[in-house]
């Protein structure tokens, strides 16, 4: 049986959006990693590594979290990362271009320690136009996706883009996925497991 490892962020934790900053989870069966979990019983060992807060690994203590994760999933078949959403709105302006070229450097280590292939999975869409605080906050203009596609592209790494994926995202927050969100992201993954499944 392969064995994925999906390697992420708060909304790969599966944070409650309702939870307001209490970190609040969803019960596995609503999470998107729960649901792939039941699906692909048989067929895909499914292991999930999501933390609140989480940046693209850089800072030692963060690229040490990602290689003992790595260790203590390894064998792997696959490694997915959704990453960026937190690296994008930490900066005083958005630099997608920036958070591509972190993605780049932490797939070059990833390469270093696994000989799984490697997913990128471009976060959901952020966007905060009708915040006035954090108006300039938005990804509806599709450079985080593409400068992602580029990062993993270099890396010979796969790619998609659930920021096209039309997905139910909080409306308080703007930024984690609703439970309906969640049952959409579990959809266009097991569409792309049937297809990696089919050859």
């Amino acid at each position: 049986m392969r064995k994925v490892l999906f390697f992420g962020d708060s909304n790969t934790y599966g944070c409650d959006p309702d939870g307001g900053h209490s970190g609040r989870r969803f019960p596995e069966e609503v999470r998107w990693t729960g649901i792939l979990k039941k699906k692909l019983e048989g067929k895909w060992l499914v292991g999930e590594d999501g933390l609140n807060g989480r940046c693209i690994p850089e800072m030692k203590y963060e690229t040490e979290a990602l290689e003992e994760s790595l260790r203590r999933n390894e064998p792997l078949d696959l490694f997915a990362v959704m990453l960026g959403t937190n690296d994008y709105l930490s900066r005083p302006h958005p630099d997608p271009d920036g958070v591509g070229k972190k993605l780049g450097a932490m797939l070059d280590r990833v390469r270093g320690l696994t000989e799984a292939e490697i997913l990128v999975i471009a976060p959901p869409q952020l966007d905060f136009s009708g915040d006035r605080f954090y108006r300039p906050f938005s990804t509806t203009d599709g450079r985080l996706s593409e400068s992602e596609r580029a990062a993993a592209a270099q890396a010979g790494a796969g790619f998609l883009d659930a920021a096209s994926w039309n997905l139910e995202v909080s409306g308080e927050d703007h930024i984690h996925l609703t439970a309906k969100g969640h049952r959409m992201f579990a959809e266009r993954m097991l569409l792309y497991f049937e297809q990696k499944d089919n050859g």
